[in-house]
Parts: structure tokens; sequence; C-alpha cells
């Protein structure tokens, strides 16, 4: 019998089951500090170049006492292998005992993420600012990432756009609209620069949140007329006047989320709705018959234009 292939990946810890409530209270560690705790000042390979300088401007955001982890833990994505996990970026960044406070700066992340969105438009606004041209180009979709666990918070069961052929159609984990800014490389052509996402729960799911988070149902159209409000409003603020499009799927070519967008004078690039009614509108007539008003013509309006 052939030996199976050894794994070059680093062996995960394997943890007992343990259904006992933890001995160790937060609060009450604090109370009694360490002496001999090691605390992570700077990162084992700390950033450099422009990317620290970016980095910087992210952590002026964060409240300054913990912000200074905000630049070991990019340190340790950078640099983090095999599982993308929280404990593999510590790993990298070399975080040494005082691990539970960079959990702590991750929360801290999570409830400012509109605040670092916003830094992160205006360092994209500075790179590309001189050619802007006349218009920027948006991209907005709705990408599912798989999650395991039934305990997950805003985990669900979604539609499976990619299905492979071990795979579903549906899948279960959290849905995210994200919106991007797509640019032009001149070796790899287009790419999407993600600048924020908001997380789509469904209804069934609300009640779940409602409680502890006093969470509100909002379809993936409210979620993109937001998104897009946030967008429009913040490069005003920033100065730039050039118009701004966006590309998106036909999920998105529906009244509620097309309608506050051109009020905002936004063109929005899109796909027709397979159910979509491309007939003429019907001729204004004062002759009053029997029976309901035509609402559609005969002729479809698609045939006007291919003749």
């Amino acid at each position: 019998m052939a030996k199976r292939k050894g794994s070059s990946k680093r062996p995960q810890a394997e943890h007992k089951r343990n259904l006992k409530k933890s001995q160790h209270d937060k609060r009450e560690r604090l109370l009694r500090p360490n002496p001999k705790r090691k605390k992570t000042t700077k990162a084992r390979v700390p950033l450099v170049g422009s990317m620290q300088t970016a980095v910087l401007v992210l952590q002026a955001v964060l409240d300054r006492r913990i912000a200074f982890r905000f630049s070991i833990l990019v340190a340790g994505m950078f640099l983090a292998d095999d599982r993308r996990t929280a404990s593999s970026w510590f790993v990298a960044a070399g975080v040494q005992d005082d691990w539970d406070r960079f959990y702590d700066c991750l929360i801290s992340v999570g409830r400012t993420s509109g605040k670092l969105s916003t830094a992160v438009l205006g360092l994209v606004v500075q790179k590309f600012a001189p050619g802007l041209g006349d218009r920027i180009v948006l991209a907005m979709d709705d990408s599912p990432t798989s999650r395991y666990g039934k305990h997950v918070e805003g985990a669900g069961v979604h539609h499976n756009p990619t299905p492979g052929p071990a795979d579903g159609v549906w899948l279960y984990g959290h849905n995210w609209v994200a919106l991007a800014w797509l640019a032009t490389h001149p070796l790899w052509g287009v790419i999407a620069l993600p600048l924020r996402s908001m997380l789509y729960v469904r209804a069934v799911d609300v009640p779940k949140l409602a409680n502890k988070y006093a969470w509100e149902f909002k379809t993936k159209h409210e979620l993109g007329v937001e998104l897009m409000t946030w967008v429009v409003t913040s490069l005003r603020m920033l100065g730039v006047k050039a118009k701004v499009w966006l590309v998106a799927d036909g999920a998105y070519a529906a009244r509620p989320f097309l309608k506050p967008l051109l009020e905002m004078g936004i063109v929005v690039v899109s796909r027709l709705r397979k159910d979509a009614c491309l007939y003429d509108l019907p001729s204004k007539t004062k002759f009053k018959g029997r029976g309901r008003p035509r609402i559609y013509e005969q002729n479809l309006s698609g045939e006007a234009c291919c003749a």
C-alpha cells in the first residue's frame, strides 16, 4: 500500500471538546496585570515605503491607544501562509503574549469600518486623481463567502454563484454587497480596487441579530443605494467633480435601485433583467371603449432598434 505524501502546510492544533465554562475571566485578569507578560510593540518584519504611509493614514481613524497594532496586523496579513485566519496573522507578525489585545483591535476595526473605508477612498482618489478624466467607473456585486458552523453570526443559506463539480446550488455563509473602483493597469488590464462592503442578512435570519445588535433588514438594493450615496457624498467632499458610472449585473436593474441612483446623477450600465418588458408604451388616445385601458403596445421596442 502506497504511503500518503505528507503535507507541507503547518499542522493545526487539535483541542478536546470542553463543555465547562471557562474559569478565567478577562475582567479579573486585567485587574491583576502580569509584569512578566511580553508586549508586542512592532512587527517582526515592519512595513516600509508607500504601504507604511497608507497604513499610517488609516491608523489616524482608530483610537490611538490601539492604533499601533493595526500596522502589525497588516504586516502579518502580507506574510501569513496556509489558512488565512487572525491567528496565522499573529504568528507571521511575531505577536507575543498580548495576542488578546490584537483581537480587540480587530473588533475596533470592524466597528469603524465606515471611517476606514472613507480613508481608503481618499487614498485611491489621491492616487488616481491626475488621470480621472471626466468619469469614475465603479462596480457593484454581491459576493457570498462560505462559512462552517451553525453559530456563525449573520451567516445563512445563499445561492452559490459559482458551483463546482462537488458543490451544491446553495451554500452556507455570509453574503456581502461589495463596491469597487475599476482602474486600468497598463499590463493587467482592468482591475477592481475594493472600497467598501456591507453585510446582507436574510429576513428569516434577522431575528437572531435583532435582539443583540438591533439589526434591521435591508434588501441588496437598499444596501447598494446606501453604498452609492456614501461614495458620491465622499467624492464631492474630496472635491472630485467627475461623473460617476456604475457597472452592475441584471440583478440590480430594478426600480428600487435605479431610481435613487438616477436622481443622484449616476450613470448605470447593466444588463436587462430576463423578465424585463420591452414593449412600447401605449399611445395616447381620447377614445374610451369597453374594458381596461391598454398597458403595453403590441410591438416590441427591441425590434425597432434591430431593424
